[in-house]
């Protein structure tokens, strides 16, 4: 261990809110974990904690701290893996995707990485982008694909793929069939769509507002992440979406879905690699942009 121990309290103490728990689990004394986090705030100028009737709560200027002292801790879990592997002669990468790139891109990825790494074992972690995002600052990926730029200094962001979204239904819906579809046709249509904090979602969202209307206009009968249960539900006809054309391509493709022709409804995307700013001569990074042909911005 190669950090303070004033490190892992702090981190513990926020996790379980009881110096008793946090002395068991770290084998310290409860005077002991005091001290350390005592010696935080003189050292931050700061409190950490405070009293709400039994509770123990962070402050906002705590939980502000703690993202650093999370991203220490994962930086030493990292060192500690990572010389561990070398030892053995193996590597493993933490690789961040959103739900939609990991819809397309895992398997590519794949087939980059070992073609080029033999040895070397992938985690493979999906979420959303906000999330990507915090745990990017925390070192807890090698690198992400991600539907957006990272709006920081530390990572760069480099377009590797071109996409689109499209208003999706089943071959059996009335509209399918149908050229010159308005948007304020499908008002009384039932749409399953992804959560509110899905890139997907925020740009259909902003694109409704930029054309003076509001998604509080259509009839929204299910929200939810998977995209796999989403071209399920549409395909059998419950609703209208809409989703990335990648990751739908082949059951247009193959007729089971079909994008609907709505006048004016254009929104284009970038699907973008993005990683530590250090990490920029990386093989692992070169050769997926290479394989993924693409574009630097």
């Amino acid at each position: 261990m190669i950090l303070n121990p004033r490190v892992f309290s702090f981190i513990t103490l926020s996790e379980t809110k009881s110096f008793t728990r946090t002395g068991d689990l770290l084998h310290l004394t409860q005077p002991a974990i005091s001290q350390h986090i005592k010696s935080i705030e003189e050292e931050f100028g700061v409190t950490l904690f405070e009293k709400n009737g039994r509770d123990l709560v962070l402050t906002k200027e705590g939980a502000y701290l703690l993202k650093y002292f999370k991203r220490m801790k994962n930086v030493d879990d990292a060192m500690h893996q990572a010389i561990d592997e070398y030892k053995q002669n193996r590597r493993r990468i933490d690789i961040g995707m959103t739900p939609t790139a990991s819809e397309y891109l895992i398997p590519r990825l794949f087939t980059i990485i070992f073609s080029h790494t033999p040895r070397i074992s992938v985690n493979f972690h999906v979420h959303p982008m906000v999330e990507l995002y915090e745990r990017m600052k925390t070192y807890e990926f090698d690198f992400s694909i991600c539907d957006e730029k990272m709006a920081d200094r530390k990572f760069l962001s480099k377009r590797i793929m071109d996409d689109r979204l499209g208003l999706i239904v089943s071959n059996k819906n009335h509209f399918a069939g149908e050229s010159g579809v308005h948007m304020q046709d499908l008002r009384g249509e039932k749409f399953i769509l992804r959560h509110g904090k899905s890139s997907t979602r925020i740009l259909f969202e902003d694109w409704l507002t930029l054309h003076e209307d509001n998604i509080s206009r259509y009839n929204v009968i299910l929200e939810i992440e998977s995209i796999p249960i989403i071209k399920e539900l549409v395909s059998q006809n419950h609703g209208v979406t809409v989703l990335p054309l990648s990751v739908c391509k082949d059951e247009i493709k193959e007729g089971i879905l079909k994008e609907l022709e709505v006048t004016g409804f254009t929104i284009r995307r970038g699907t973008y690699l993005i990683y530590p700013e250090e990490a920029k001569e990386s093989t692992i990074i070169r050769q997926i942009m290479i394989s993924l042909g693409q574009a630097t911005e």
